[in-house]
């Protein structure tokens, strides 16, 4: 669907392979930062299926999806940590707040991971207490 398997999707698969001798229902994860976590971008068949769904809806998508997670040219989609956009552990922004931020560094920030939730394009008024695990998901040009 995106070309030749990248390193990562190797190494992904590999790790499905190893895991698929134990029942799916015995996987375990934790929370972001305590070993091993499910984002849905590490499920590459569900991915894949949502992708095609909305592709099929909008045939730009597609290419959207590759240029964030299939290429190295341009945009990517990355997990930053709140450092790197100068806030401090205890630290309370609002969303708003961390937009700005990541507006002025040349970010777009599409939510933050924080106690091993995903808080996604919430509402600008919505408060996060920076903790230490925690990363800030945006798409940029680099880190």
């Amino acid at each position: 669907f995106f070309g030749p398997p990248t390193a990562a999707a190797a190494a992904i698969a590999a790790h499905e392979e190893d895991t698929s001798s134990s029942s799916s229902s015995s996987r375990s994860y934790g929370a972001v930062g305590q070993g091993l976590f499910s984002y849905e971008l590490l499920v590459p068949g569900e991915v894949e299926g949502a992708v095609l769904v909305q592709a099929a809806q909008e045939p730009l998508y597609e290419q959207v999806v590759h240029q964030l997670l299939a290429t190295s040219e341009g945009c990517e989609l990355y997990l930053l940590t709140p450092e790197s956009f100068g806030f401090t552990v205890g630290e309370t922004l609002t969303f708003a707040e961390v937009s700005e931020v990541g507006r002025l560094l040349r970010k777009t920030v599409l939510g933050v991971v924080a106690g091993g939730r995903i808080e996604l394009v919430p509402d600008n008024r919505w408060t996060w207490q920076v903790g230490s695990q925690d990363r800030i998901a945006a798409i940029a040009e680099c880190w």
